[in-house]
């Protein structure tokens, strides 16, 4: 059973997932931009990943017991 988290703690790792879609994001811009197409789809890959996370970290969970 996992330990439960302050509020600090969950919006400090909401802040990380939106800042790594970003940087995947910016990152599969630029490397579209200077033609290495592998990276981008391997950035976006990564962008989608991230959202998915947290989408699925935005969705309240059922209460356990």
């Amino acid at each position: 059973m996992a330990a439960p988290r302050s509020r600090a703690v969950e919006r400090i790792m909401a802040a990380v997932r939106w800042i790594g879609f970003g940087a995947c994001s910016l990152a599969a811009l630029g490397y579209a931009a200077i033609g290495n197409y592998n990276m981008t789809g391997a950035m976006l890959a990564l962008a989608v990943l991230s959202w998915i996370n947290i989408r699925r970290k935005r969705t309240p969970r059922p209460p356990q017991g």
